[in-house]
């Protein structure tokens, strides 16, 4: 099973990456936010974007012959604006792939922010700030991402809570 999680900086995807390996002891967490490092590269660049997909896609066959078979995978905003089109580049495998976007409110992000204690905090917020406007807009719906509310809520309680949504999915898919 893949879990993606997006949602704006500061949302808290890579905390509860961190909260899933602490329960699945064999699952493999793959954060896209090291590509940015890369020189050249441009989130804002349509073919930097699918390399990162390749890429992942790359480490997640890798894991696959090593008998891991649950991932973790955090993503960008601009690599969830092309989830639709990309997705199967990610899993030419077909496993079970579970993609959640988590929200807070504005001023919990802004909170979560500010606790990172970055030297660019305030360039963070800005950014932290158009992304959640950009995925309220382009992700209204449940449709690719199950929006999940992380506000007020701990990693372990949003870990226990995407948990809860898979299930419910699996239960309703064997009904059908």
């Amino acid at each position: 099973m893949i879990i993606i999680l997006t949602g704006p900086t500061g949302s808290g995807k890579t905390d509860a990456s961190l909260e899933f390996l602490k329960i699945f002891n064999n699952m493999v967490f793959l954060d896209c936010d090291w590509f940015a490092a890369m020189q050249p590269f441009s989130w804002d660049k349509k073919s930097d974007v699918i390399m990162v997909y390749q890429a992942m896609a790359q480490m997640i066959a890798f894991y696959l012959k090593t008998g891991k078979t649950r991932f973790v995978v955090t993503m960008t905003s601009q690599m969830a604006l092309l989830f639709s089109e990309l997705s199967t580049i990610l899993n030419p495998n077909n496993l079970p792939v579970r993609a959640f976007r988590l929200r807070c409110t504005d001023d919990q992000l802004l909170a979560r922010i500010d606790l990172r204690n970055r030297v660019s905090k305030k360039q963070e917020e800005i950014i932290a700030t158009r992304q959640q406007k950009l995925f309220d807009t382009a992700f209204s719906t449940n449709i690719p991402f199950m929006k999940v509310d992380v506000s007020n809520l701990n990693q372990q309680e949003v870990v226990r809570k995407i948990r809860t949504m898979i299930n419910e999915y699996e239960k309703l898919q064997k009904l059908s």
